[in-house]
């Protein structure tokens, strides 16, 4: 029996998704990072967004609910637009906590805009991988961060 305050298996949830930048560079992603800070403030939704030439692909981890709430959060953000999602996969445990953020230009300028809780990193196959466990979407990561993104925005 599971005690009332154990999670069961699979009450978790995974979502990646890609779409396009309003902003090529980049400066539009602190106004999207902030408009999702309410969900990932209070804990339950940790997120690894990758952005290169105009494009990006983000991935939300945590509770059901609260990675539902924050995709919701995300469609109606008005900073991108072509908004596709690649995977939704109930997991057994988040695999990452935070908020990081890689970018493969301009990592100093943005990340003066960003809040001091993001964690920035420049956007490469290497660094994907000290973030990311090697499950299944590490490979769409890498992917996109070699710029071979495999998937149409």
């Amino acid at each position: 029996m599971v005690a009332p305050n154990e999670k069961m298996p699979l009450d978790f949830l995974r979502l990646v998704y890609v779409s396009s930048l309003v902003d090529e560079y980049g400066f539009a992603l602190a106004p999207l990072l902030t408009t999702l800070s309410r969900d990932y403030v209070a804990g339950q939704v940790s997120s690894l967004t990758v952005f290169a030439n105009g494009s990006l692909m983000q991935m939300l981890e945590g509770e059901r609910a609260p990675v539902r709430t924050a995709f919701a959060h995300v469609r109606a953000e008005p900073v991108h637009f072509g908004i596709t999602l690649l995977v939704e996969d109930p997991i057994a445990e988040p695999s990452i906590g935070g908020t990081h953020l890689g970018l493969l230009q301009f990592v100093h300028e943005i990340g003066r805009t960003m809040s001091p809780s993001v964690e920035l990193f420049q956007l490469s196959p290497t660094e994907l991988s000290k973030r990311l466990p090697a499950n299944d979407v590490l490979p769409l990561f890498t992917s996109f961060a070699s710029g071979s993104r495999g998937v149409a925005c």
